[in-house]
């Protein structure tokens, strides 16, 4: 989805009148705000509710170590690592992850990675899972008004986005911790 059309939508829900079609759209301020806006939705949405997933080979040294800033992507966790279609245990390090069998070999890992920067108006998203242009433009516009003092406004939209990436998830809402009494 082209972040161009998120945002008309996000000005009409917030009533802004903004040309993004002209010239020099992206160096008036509410539109630079509102691409900034839409970077921090984008990576909500594809870091907390629908993960970016990549699988790649990745070589690990004669010492068991692999770099993580050599994977194609930014890592956020590994899901899997296998070699020769067996799971193999790692250690996380800073900038690095640690196998202890397997040593000038390549491994297969499967891991979940942050999006792209939201860098212009043309830039598209990277994952279709069905995120549809109003619930975006719906963190667009809570995002907008959260940095711009409208509180009130800011939790309407935020509600309103939120509780459509639950309905799409499936997940009914946040997990709840029930009441407890204190002994009498």
């Amino acid at each position: 989805m082209l972040i161009k059309n998120v945002l008309k939508k996000a000005a009409a829900m917030l009533g802004l009148n903004i040309d993004l079609d002209a010239a020099n759209a992206e160096t008036d301020k509410d539109i630079k705000s509102l691409i900034q806006c839409a970077d921090i939705v984008n990576n909500e949405i594809f870091t907390d509710y629908f993960p970016l997933l990549r699988e790649e080979e990745v070589y690990f040294n004669s010492a068991g170590y692999a770099e993580t800033a050599a994977l194609g992507k930014k890592l956020l966790r590994v899901l899997s690592l296998k070699y020769a279609g067996v799971n193999i245990k790692y250690t996380i390090f800073p900038g690095r992850i640690y196998v202890n069998g397997a040593r000038n070999a390549f491994l297969t890992m499967r891991y979940a990675h942050a999006p792209e920067t939201v860098t212009g108006l043309n830039y598209d998203t990277e994952s279709d899972v069905g995120i549809t242009e109003r619930i975006f433009a719906l963190g667009v516009a809570g995002e907008y008004c959260l940095i711009n003092g409208m509180i009130d406004e800011s939790r309407i939209f935020d509600k309103r986005y939120k509780d459509s990436l639950l309905g799409m998830t499936g997940k009914r809402s946040a997990i709840n911790v029930r009441q407890r009494k204190w002994p009498q």
